[in-house]
């Protein structure tokens, strides 16, 4: 593939995505109502390479008074609260019931991961950072290798 093909069929779709969730969740955070909850369980599930993730089950009031409950959308392996712990919730006013933890991890890992990752492309891509890139590569490859073998 040239330069140009992995830029345009990898890089922009990556980059084009994080964008949409960066503006979907600063929307998110700037419009929706916050208030707390509290963690009262977890929903698992299998991942890919066979081990477990977790999502956060909160509940809160709503605007009601009435008690709600959501799961949240972001499974992870770490970074999860305990059972029982206070978080912060954003929830949407017209209907309460979609609703998420308002957490660095849930909203913006995934994009900032996929702008990265879309960076990345782009500079391994152009012809003048060839050398540069993969030198790092080499460097990064030659850390991993003396790294034990039992980590």
């Amino acid at each position: 593939m040239t330069n140009l093909g992995l830029i345009i069929c990898g890089a922009l779709p990556v980059l084009a995505i994080a964008v949409c969730m960066i503006l979907y969740n600063l929307f998110v955070v700037l419009r929706w109502e916050k208030t707390t909850g509290t963690v009262i369980g977890y929903k698992s599930s299998r991942s890919s390479k066979g081990g477990v993730i977790h999502a956060e089950v909160v509940e809160f009031q709503g605007p009601n008074g009435q008690t709600i409950q959501f799961t949240e959308k972001a499974y992870l392996s770490r970074f999860i609260f305990r059972e029982g712990q206070t978080v912060k919730v954003l929830y949407n006013p017209d209907k309460p019931t979609s609703a998420r933890v308002n957490k660095f991890t849930t909203l913006y890992l995934a994009p900032m991961i996929l702008t990265i990752v879309g960076i990345g492309l782009t500079l391994f891509s152009l012809p003048m950072f060839n050398g540069v890139m993969q030198k790092l590569l080499d460097f990064l490859l030659n850390i991993v290798n003396k790294l034990p073998w039992w980590l």
